[in-house]
Parts: structure tokens; C-alpha cells; sequence
């Protein structure tokens, strides 16, 4: 067997912790993943304590409603995943440097900077301009 990279003792701080990168982990999600292990055996001894055949039964089973939620960059970056997985699959696992606009394409949709939100102070200055009449000046960066 194999040594492993990242010895045993250290996976909880990893997991729970994880280094910095461009694809940020959902951290805070990991309190909301779920498995109910029990949850097909338990549907199958119900279907079949109703009569119902194996094959019915499996056919008539229904996927466990409390999963882990799905991350959303998956429907949102739909298009941006395709093409960058398609370069990358032409190009010989991304080696060459023609790739990097998807990946950087989806590295900036994935971590867009919110507009800074008007404060006190701005509000109360834009009702002074429009109050006396004087153009605002606005600041486009």
C-alpha cells in the first residue's frame, strides 16, 4: 500500500480548513451534508411488504430527498465548463497556454466583486446635490 500525501491525523483540519485557492470550497456547507445510508433498504422493505416484485420495486424507487446540495457553478458556468473542458481535452490536458482564457473566464464569474454598497454618508450627499441642483460627479473604475 501506498504512503499517503496528507497523513490521517491532519484530514480534519484539511477538510475543515482547506488551503487557499482559486476554486474557494463552501466550507460552510459541510454542516449541511447529509447521507441516509438506510434510506433504500428502508424503502425496499417497505415496497416489497407491499406486495410489489424486486424489479417493481426498483423501479418505483425514489432518490433520497435529503442529499447534500449540488454546487451551483454547475448550471450557472454551464457553457464556460464546456468549452474550457473541450480546450483542455484538444490541447493535451491544458498544456498549452490557449486554455487559459476559459479558465480565467470562469475564475472571475465564480468570484465577482459586489458594487460597494451606498453608505449613510453617500445617500446623504446624493439628497444634498439633488437638494441644491449640482451634477453629481460619478466615479466609473
Amino acid at each position: 500500500m501506498a504512503a499517503s500525501t496528507v497523513p490521517i491525523s491532519q484530514w480534519p483540519s484539511l477538510l475543515y480548513a482547506p488551503p487557499t485557492s482559486p476554486a474557494k470550497p463552501a466550507v460552510e456547507a459541510l454542516a449541511e451534508m447529509q447521507l441516509d445510508d438506510l434510506h433504500y433498504p428502508r424503502q425496499m422493505l417497505l415496497c416489497r411488504g407491499a406486495g410489489y416484485s424486486f424489479a417493481q420495486c426498483n423501479r418505483m424507487a425514489q432518490p433520497d430527498a435529503r442529499v447534500t446540495p449540488e454546487n451551483p457553478a454547475e448550471q450557472l458556468m454551464q457553457e464556460e465548463a464546456y468549452a474550457a473542458i473541450s480546450c483542455l481535452a484538444q490541447r493535451e490536458g491544458g498544456k498549452d497556454e490557449q486554455c487559459r482564457y476559459y479558465i480565467e473566464r470562469m475564475y472571475k464569474l465564480a468570484n465577482k466583486e459586489k458594487p460597494p454598497e451606498s453608505g449613510m454618508l453617500s445617500k446623504a450627499a446624493t439628497l444634498a446635490c439633488k437638494l441644491l441642483g449640482v451634477q453629481q460627479k460619478k466615479n466609473d473604475a
